[in-house]
């Protein structure tokens, strides 16, 4: 029987480390992305957003300038319930691709949208670079 030499198997662990850090860390930055949709935190936006950030949401596309200021004239009172189920994660190096679905209450309403996030990590913290966003079907919302 052969043995995995040490130092691979040291590789080995340290790349499933990696990852589930990475899982982790992009969890995390969803979670930061849908309190500051609750209270309105635009300061907290800012810092998630990459530099070269485009959004598309419902066909209209927003560079990162025109995504803040939307952000920033919003009614973050009316929103009061926001969570977003991210069902797959996938990382390759500095770059990353979330997707999942946000399910949010408005007063009465509630609704959601399927999300596709591309992160791209900038000094050690994941940075959103693309952001597609689209609702689904009330059927399907569940």
């Amino acid at each position: 029987m052969k043995r995995i030499p040490l130092l691979f198997a040291g590789l080995l662990c340290a790349g499933v480390n990696v990852h589930a850090n990475d899982d982790t860390a992009i969890r995390a930055f969803v979670a930061t992305y849908d309190r500051a949709y609750q209270t309105g935190d635009t300061q907290a936006v800012e810092t998630l957003l990459a530099a070269d950030y485009r959004g598309v949401v419902e066909g209209a596309v927003k560079d990162r300038a025109a995504a803040l200021a939307e952000f920033a004239a919003m009614d973050h009172a009316a929103i009061t319930a926001m969570s977003t189920r991210l069902e797959r994660i996938h990382v390759a190096g500095d770059l990353a691709v979330a997707v999942g679905r946000i399910h949010w209450t408005k007063g009465d309403e509630t609704g959601g949208e399927y999300l596709t996030l591309v992160l791209r990590r900038e000094a050690g913290q994941w940075k959103a670079v693309d952001e597609h966003v689209s609702d689904f079907a009330e059927d399907t919302a569940r």
